[in-house]
């Protein structure tokens, strides 16, 4: 016996000859550490799985596909990634097991959108290059890095780090061109504190001037953890 499994989302799928709506399922969607992952995931079957009453809900759909014996099975939930998809793989997994021929074909994930690249986005080197120039050409030498406190200066000799300074964006919206030139190692400091994190500045700085408090947001720093700005 031969049967077309496509899963995907309500009114998103191709017509079918039997369907099966699994949005009455338990919904993986809502445990955190499952939202990322899809019905692929063994995680996300076996979690299915362990939820009461759905390994007889799963069976049963299994009795009446057999009985049925439907060329074409059309499997929906709310996204189609999560419930649709780990019914659709048991189904496949069940049917193979039997002797059955099965086409699987998951129709939400078939593609994926290819992220844009940083100069797409706006911030790519040679777009940062510019107002590094003129965040240069304005630097007067001497002037304190804000995460460190340490004085920068034109030539990269005369840096604590003897590199050139580099441009770096003070806010979230990296569609703005940088607005300050801070030290290349402050700059790599900041960078491998993780994506998303970012902080105005490092515990020299504080230490430096005596600040235990934001003053922007009036909070206790707490470094060498430092107070960080998540985005």
């Amino acid at each position: 016996m031969h049967t077309r499994i496509t899963t995907g989302k309500q009114g998103r799928t191709p017509r079918a000859t039997h369907y099966i709506d699994a949005s009455t399922l338990p919904n993986p969607h809502d445990e955190p550490w499952l939202r990322p992952r899809d019905g692929r995931d063994p995680n996300v079957q076996q979690w299915l799985l362990d939820q009461p009453g759905v390994p007889d809900q799963f069976a049963r759909h299994l009795a009446t596909i057999e009985a049925l014996q439907p060329p074409t099975i059309s499997i929906t939930c709310s996204a189609g990634r999560h419930r649709s998809v780990a019914l659709g793989e048991w189904l496949t997994t069940q049917l193979e097991a039997k002797g059955w021929a099965v086409q699987l074909n998951h129709h939400n994930l078939k593609t994926k959108k290819k992220q844009a690249t940083t100069t797409q986005r706006g911030y790519g080197y040679r777009q940062q290059q510019i107002p590094r120039k003129n965040l240069l050409h304005n630097l007067i030498d001497g002037t304190e890095c804000e995460y460190c406190a340490r004085p920068m200066f034109r030539d990269p000799a005369k840096n604590f780090d003897g590199a050139p300074l580099e441009a770096d964006h003070i806010d979230r919206d990296k569609t703005q061109p940088p607005k300050r030139l801070i030290h290349r190692r402050c700059n790599r400091t900041l960078n491998g504190k993780g994506k998303g994190t970012w902080v105005k500045h490092g515990p020299d700085w504080y230490a430096k001037h005596g600040q235990t408090v934001d003053n922007g947001t009036g909070d206790t720093l707490d470094w060498p953890g430092g107070h960080h700005i998540r985005w």
